[in-house]
């Protein structure tokens, strides 16, 4: 089993997974149980297209080049940087995971069947875009830092060709000699969350170590992400599957298709990918006692913050049976955790409030839900959709139109000799919405922080700010008497 069954968590909540994994009977995952290590792939030049990538791939094609499922972070750097320093990073890095210098080409199958990793020619591998904003014309530090903001969000949000690639890109912008803002863009079908916290730790090391004249410690990697792919073919990995659909048959039999939220306009014939977010805060001494509640209760914060987020969808639809897509880094295994590539998954986690039994009751459901799940992490939730036999439809997301993530690692303020990295918050990373509503949360000090996504073909913005009020009020009313109806 892997140590880090759930992306991020602390050694003492990964024992609290493990302890409440093995109570299910479920002491490994049966991908663990199951199956040799990954092998290397005898064909170096290509791959076969992921499961997660195929479903990219079928969706470009469908709808055309656009932002969707555009990815990206970036970091506001205060001090003198080095851009040869920065330059032989990125080179190194992007030779050190074949998935960012490829790009979905022709196959046997058809376009988009193979994985393409053409051979570097000489340097910038990654693509740097430079911009120098001048400063010496008397603009002031904030204009600088607003227009510097609009050129990285105008940069994240610019198509990539899947088929030519490339498929990760980065933009430098100069506020002066010693600000600058660095923006990496990725896209979803060579990125997840963990993939770029790897990406930011893997070029920082790098820039380090090309300052210093010496090669980064960066531990060889056991695979690549073209050997997941070609995995994912083997008689092996499809019989895992095969092992893991009569559990999603059973538990998913009878649900609904779909989650009726109140919206404040009809849904259209199309839904379009027009988003917003607004803020979330749980307070300190209300998360303090919800994580305490869930000690209690042999559950972790992930899955107090999920019982509480059911609750608000269980009163605001009326329905008392509902599926919640909850996110899932589908990393099990050891040699898959430092890799960059599209793993993530969705869990379709269903719901079935219970009044009588309280809030305690309700989290101990959830709790053996989400254990169980995780233990059928495996089969993709494209697969999930098709063996359920859920119709796709252009007006909602198949199965799951809300849903949730927790974020177990935030990036921080890092310091280098000379340099003070921290992170770039930008607006247009949440404007694209891929659903009716997702809830994102993350732990931020003592409390917790996050963003609750919505469809701007349904919601109005001040419509989802009352939902946000209201989660908080649940959780506030959970917090003070978890036994209560």
């Amino acid at each position: 089993m892997s140590d880090t069954p759930v992306a991020g968590l602390s050694e003492a909540k990964q024992a609290l997974f493990r302890k409440l994994m093995r109570e299910r009977g479920l002491a490994q995952p049966p991908a663990a149980q199951a199956t040799a290590a990954i092998p290397p792939r005898a064909d170096r030049a290509w791959a076969p297209l992921s499961y997660a990538q195929r479903s990219l791939w079928f969706i470009h094609e469908l709808e055309g080049a656009d932002s969707t499922y555009n990815m990206g972070g970036g970091l506001r750097i205060d001090g003198t940087l080095d851009r040869t320093a920065l330059r032989a990073a990125l080179d190194c890095v992007a030779r050190r995971h074949e998935v960012l210098r490829g790009a979905f080409a022709n196959g046997e199958h058809g376009p988009g069947q193979r994985y393409g990793h053409p051979v570097p020619r000489g340097e910038d591998i990654l693509p740097l875009e430079y911009v120098r904003i001048d400063t010496g014309s008397g603009i002031g530090e904030d204009a600088a830092l607003a227009d510097g903001i609009a050129r990285v969000e105008r940069f994240a949000d610019a198509p990539f060709d899947l088929e030519h690639g490339p498929l990760i890109r980065a933009l430098l912008v100069d506020l002066g000699e010693d600000r600058h803002l660095l923006y990496f863009g990725m896209h979803h079908a060579v990125s997840d969350a963990w993939s770029m916290e790897l990406l930011f730790r893997e070029v920082l090391q790098a820039y380090r170590a090309a300052l210093e004249g010496r090669d980064p410690d960066l531990s060889p990697l056991p695979i690549q992400y073209g050997d997941y792919a070609a995995w994912q073919d083997t008689d092996a990995y499809r019989q895992l599957l095969q092992r893991q659909e009569s559990y999603w048959r059973e538990r998913l039999e009878g649900a609904p298709h779909a989650l009726e939220l109140p919206a404040d306009r009809p849904r259209p014939a199309r839904l379009s990918t027009r988003g917003g977010a607004v803020p979330v805060r749980i307070g300190e001494t209300a998360a303090q006692r919800l994580n305490a509640i869930a000690r209690q209760h042999g559950a972790t914060p992930f899955m107090a913050l999920l019982a509480c987020w059911q609750l608000l969808l269980w009163k605001l639809s009326a329905q008392d049976d509902f599926v919640v897509g909850v996110s899932s880094v589908n990393r099990q295994r050891k040699e898959l955790e430092p890799l960059i590539g599209y793993f993530v998954n969705t869990l379709a986690i269903r719901a079935r409030p219970e009044p009588e039994k309280g809030f305690a009751g309700h989290l101990a459901s959830v709790r053996n839900a989400v254990i169980d799940a995780f233990a059928h992490q495996d089969l993709p939730f494209e697969r999930v959709v098709d063996l359920l036999g859920v119709e796709r439809r252009l007006d909602r997301a198949p199965l799951a139109q809300v849903r949730f993530a927790f974020a177990n690692v935030r990036q921080d303020t890092i310091e280098l000799p000379g340099l003070r990295f921290s992170p770039l918050d930008l607006a247009k990373q949440d404007a694209n919405a891929k659903c009716d509503a997702l809830l994102v949360m993350w732990p931020d000090g003592e409390a917790y922080s996050g963003v609750l996504q919505y469809s701007a073909d349904l919601f109005e913005s001040a419509t989802a700010e009352r939902l946000a009020a209201r989660l908080v009020a649940i959780v506030d009313a959970v917090c003070a008497d978890p036994e209560q109806p």
